[in-house]
């Protein structure tokens, strides 16, 4: 065989290994399209029994819950795509129809058993159904030694609104593997009202300090007055920076006048961070027994202080005002920071009285 016959040989079958791949492209395309189609024809069946059964009070639940085959699987995939967008009674009654089909006792020994994958997409339904019975199986999972498992109990454990679950998920923020502070703290945050308690009482309290600025954090964001006592004791005393600013952030924006004093206490404090932190939160309670505070803190050596202070200012109206427009008579660094806030506050009012 001549050099030639050979190129044109092996030029043959590269020519026909690619038209086979191709025609399997090809084939594999229409067969995905066909399943996709006959996929939909199932759901466009199965969707008005589904409505059927949520806007029937649960009368339907029999009827579906006897559903095999093909259209049991989709059922199935349909419902549990819609359980994070339920609430209330809906819920209740698309989470009985499963547990009436055994798909949510399939789930917990799906999460009990072997599979990576398998246990996190069966944590994740657990968690979608906020199912009581699935706690211990979620809290067990937050001990997995597989970090991506422990993530998705997480998320599912704050899905399920228990309270209990808050203490162990904190205790996740330690260890040789700790959890992402973010994954816990949007865990909690997902747990609702019933989660400021054990945060009170447990969180703030807790050995780790990330955990008591989480815990903080929280109990500023869901506006917590209840602890308004612990996070003053906080602000002043804890151990660790980071909590003590996150107390304070959560005094300014829980906005309550029992916290004025300690924020008063703490932006003529020697830590420049934690100065700066609270006469932000000066400005978010709005008092004006904050003016005073706040102009001598405008004269702060650090730049973040002087900054706060004269943009709390702003926000406390004309007697903050005042205050900054006698400080801006001066021609210091202070009567630049005024200077600065006031007409920045009037730029703002320009654009907001264009906007109207």
């Amino acid at each position: 065989m001549t050099i030639h016959q050979a190129v044109i040989d092996a030029l043959f079958w590269v020519s026909a290994t690619i038209a086979l791949l191709a025609i399997a492209t090809v084939i594999r395309k229409s067969v995905r399209a066909q399943m996709e189609r006959r996929r939909a024809r199932v759901e466009a069946s199965v969707r008005p029994r589904l409505l059927k059964l949520l806007a029937s009070d649960g009368e339907d639940e029999r009827d579906l819950s006897t559903v095999t085959g093909r259209e049991g699987r989709v059922l199935e995939s349909v419902t549990a795509s819609l359980l994070t967008k339920l609430r209330g009674e809906d819920r209740a009654a698309v989470v009985q129809m499963l547990e009436a089909r055994g798909r949510v006792q399939a789930a917990q020994r799906a999460v009990r058993g072997r599979g990576t994958v398998k246990r996190a997409r069966a944590a994740e339904f657990l968690g979608a159904t906020a199912t009581p019975a699935a706690y211990d199986d979620l809290l067990q999972l937050l001990h997995s030694r597989n970090a991506e498992l422990r993530t998705v109990a997480a998320r599912s454990l704050g899905r399920m609104g228990i309270a209990d679950a808050v203490e162990p998920l904190l205790d996740t923020l330690e260890g040789d593997e700790p959890l992402p502070a973010g994954v816990v703290t949007m865990s909690i945050l997902h747990l609702g009202p019933v989660a400021e308690e054990p945060l009170r009482e447990l969180g703030l309290t807790h050995p780790s300090p990330v955990a008591r600025r989480i815990s903080a954090e929280l109990l500023g964001v869901n506006g917590t007055f209840g602890a308004i006592p612990a996070l003053v004791a906080l602000s002043g005393n804890d151990a660790d920076r980071d909590v003590r600013a996150a107390a304070v952030g959560a005094l300014g924006r829980i906005g309550h006048p029992n916290g004025i004093d300690a924020l008063v206490a703490c932006v003529a404090g020697l830590d420049a961070r934690i100065a700066a932190a609270a006469a932000r939160s000066l400005g978010q309670v709005g008092s004006p027994q904050a003016v005073q505070p706040l102009a001598r803190a405008v004269r702060h050596e650090s730049h973040q202080v002087a900054t706060n202070a004269a943009d709390a200012l702003i926000r406390l109206g004309a007697d903050g005002r005042a205050a900054l427009r006698d400080i801006a008579r001066a021609n210091d660094s202070a009567s630049r920071y005024a200077r600065g806030a006031l007409s920045a506050a009037d730029a703002r009012a320009v654009r907001s009285g264009r906007a109207a």
